[in-house]
């Protein structure tokens, strides 16, 4: 499963905007290779053991803590732009899976 979405990123990498979706508003913009990345978040929490494992890992960690922690804050705070930056957020920790699936295979 994880090469597969591999070779589907590689093959939707080039095409960029040209395949975006607006499934809310204009502010929010959704790739199809975001939704590959996602998909390929999720094929990975089967690998837990080797990514906790990898050196990257812990760094990784405590940045995406901190912009947790910074987007919660802007988001309880009533700001609009907190949405749009945890989905920025979710989009850095679902492209972050790309490095994992490529040290696991």
């Amino acid at each position: 499963m994880t090469n597969l979405l591999l070779t589907l990123a590689i093959l939707v990498w080039p095409f960029g905007l040209l395949l975006q979706l607006t499934p809310f508003s204009q502010a929010i913009r959704l790739q199809t290779l975001d939704i590959l990345a996602g998909l390929l978040f999720i094929s990975l929490l089967f690998h837990r053991k080797k990514i906790i494992t990898d050196p990257l890992f812990k760094p990784l960690a405590l940045f995406i803590a901190a912009t947790s922690i910074s987007t919660a804050i802007s988001f309880l705070q009533g700001q609009a732009p907190g949405i749009i930056s945890f989905l920025y957020l979710a989009r850095f920790v679902a492209y972050t899976s790309f490095y994992f699936a490529v040290r696991i295979e």
